[in-house]
This record gives structure tokens, C-alpha cells and sequence, in this order.
């Protein structure tokens, strides 16, 4: 009867030190996918910047093909730069990125 008290004793024995493994597991593996979650974040928010300064640039050049827009052989070619630049910050101050017209250059 001995022998079967003492096995009793020894599962929960091992019991208790596999919950202290689990918690030391967890201990060390979370903060490594806390920041493996920030970092894919990151990585998407650089993404997402990249695609709306491709679009705000895309959005200059729409803008600058139309017939009204033209640089080359007009007087007024800086009022019409001016313009164009000012497309583009207003496109990206609704997309939260700050420039400034000094960053923009109209070819």
C-alpha cells in the first residue's frame, strides 16, 4: 500500500513542475511574438505610406497633363506649379503626411 501512496505523490509532483515549464515557456516566448506583432505592424504601415506617395505623385501627374496645367510656354508657369504642388499636399495632408512645396518638383 505504500508503494501506491508514493506513486500518487510523485505524478503530482510531476504535475506541478510541468505547470511551472508551461509558465516559464510563456514567460520567454511572449515577448518574442510582442514583437514580432509591432514589427509586422510596422512593416505594414511602411507599406501603406509607400502606396499613397505613389498615388499622391500619380495624382500630380493626372493632374499636370491637363490642359490647363501646362508649364512649358506659358507665363504663368510658377502659378501653375504652385498649383500642382498644392494638389499633392492636399492630397497627402488627408492621407496624415506632412510635406513641404521645397520637397515637391515639378518637371
Amino acid at each position: 500500500m505504500k508503494r501506491a501512496s508514493s506513486f500518487g505523490r510523485l505524478v503530482q509532483e510531476s504535475r506541478r513542475q510541468q505547470r511551472g515549464v508551461a509558465a516559464v515557456e510563456l514567460a520567454i516566448i511572449l515577448p518574442l511574438f510582442g514583437i514580432l506583432l509591432l514589427g509586422i505592424i510596422e512593416v505594414g504601415s511602411l507599406a501603406r505610406d509607400h502606396q499613397v506617395l505613389q498615388n499622391a505623385a500619380r495624382e500630380g501627374a493626372r493632374f499636370s497633363s491637363l490642359p490647363a496645367n501646362r508649364t512649358q510656354g506659358v507665363t504663368n508657369g510658377a502659378d501653375v506649379e504652385t498649383r500642382i504642388k498644392n494638389r499633392i499636399i492636399d492630397y497627402l495632408d488627408n492621407e496624415r503626411i506632412t510635406v513641404t512645396a521645397g520637397d515637391i518638383t515639378v518637371n
